[in-house]
């Protein structure tokens, strides 16, 4: 529709207006896979950041129980568990931040 207005305006060849829109349309979806291929470490790396601390929690809870509910029944425990899930957030929202390249 930009290209039908600009050609009606400006005068010129359609054909040539429409041919260049598409090549600009394609060589952007170019670069946005090219984008994605060099930020899938940085992804990977948010993915297993993120999961580390919940797998650890679990694993240290098979192993001793009693010592992981010292965070459930403690006030200091549930403070940490409340500053650990906000910094994790937060670290979530950082990493997506870095990761993230606008074209």
């Amino acid at each position: 529709m930009t290209a039908v207005a600009i050609q009606r305006q400006a005068g010129g060849d359609l054909a040539e207006i429409l041919d260049k829109i598409g090549h600009i349309v394609r060589e952007r979806f170019r670069i946005m896979g090219q984008v994605q291929a060099l930020t899938g470490e940085g992804r990977i790396s948010g993915v297993v950041l993120m999961a580390l601390p919940i797998v650890l929690f679990f694993v240290m809870y098979y192993l001793n129980a009693e010592y992981m509910m010292l965070l459930f029944t403690e006030e200091l425990g549930r403070k940490m568990i409340a500053g650990a899930v906000f910094l994790q957030i937060l670290g979530a929202i950082t990493i997506k931040k870095i990761i993230e390249i606008k074209i």
